[in-house]
């Protein structure tokens, strides 16, 4: 679809041919590199009231799923000013208010200062602090800082250090390794 008028028509198509709007979604592609010929997927972590960035990740195609092979000085400079600046913190913020949802990860974009959102993981991953490359040192400590500062805020009981269970409600417990949360306890990352 191109416009708003298409989608008001397709809408009215499926309403006219008794075809139910549940299950089915709109999707716009609206998609552009930025000057420098670089797409670019942003995404951030919200742990109580505070807003996290996590990442900058670019690439030349617009699926944007990892910048391994982009990474350089430029670039790397250019993350660590969002993880410091949270220039989208207030877009974000009102994208979790949305869902009514103070824990998860947000996937987005900025195009010509229209912000798109992906997606809200309710269940992320939480960054790999111990591995990765040397030039992103300095992001992975800022980011296990501002994760343990966000934890130690939502944790009302002083002095409180051991591990916090954590059951997810069915269904969705099948999808949760619970290995995964004694591995962060290991980092230090526990209350």
């Amino acid at each position: 679809m191109d416009d708003l008028k298409a989608y008001r028509a397709a809408v009215s198509e499926l309403r006219e041919n008794g075809k139910p709007a549940k299950g089915r979604i709109a999707v716009k592609f609206h998609a552009q590199p930025n000057r420098d010929g670089y797409f670019r997927k942003f995404g951030v972590l919200r742990i109580g009231d505070r807003i996290i960035p996590q990442h900058v990740q670019y690439s030349k195609s617009w699926v944007v799923k990892s910048n391994k092979q982009l990474r350089d000085d430029e670039r790397t400079a250019e993350e660590l000013v969002y993880i410091r600046e949270n220039p989208h913190r207030d877009l974000v913020e009102q994208a979790f208010d949305v869902g009514n949802l103070q824990f998860g990860r947000a996937d987005f974009a900025v195009d010509d200062d229209q912000f798109a959102l992906f997606e809200i993981n309710s269940n992320p991953t939480f960054p790999r602090f111990h591995l990765g490359s040397p030039e992103r040192a300095e992001r992975r400590a800022l980011l296990r800082e501002k994760i343990v500062e966000a934890f130690a805020a939502i944790d009302h009981r002083e002095g409180y250090r051991q591990m916090v269970r954590f059951t997810p409600p069915m269904p969705y417990r099948d999808y949760v390794s619970v290995s995964e949360w004694g591995v962060m306890h290991k980092l230090g990352l526990y209350l």
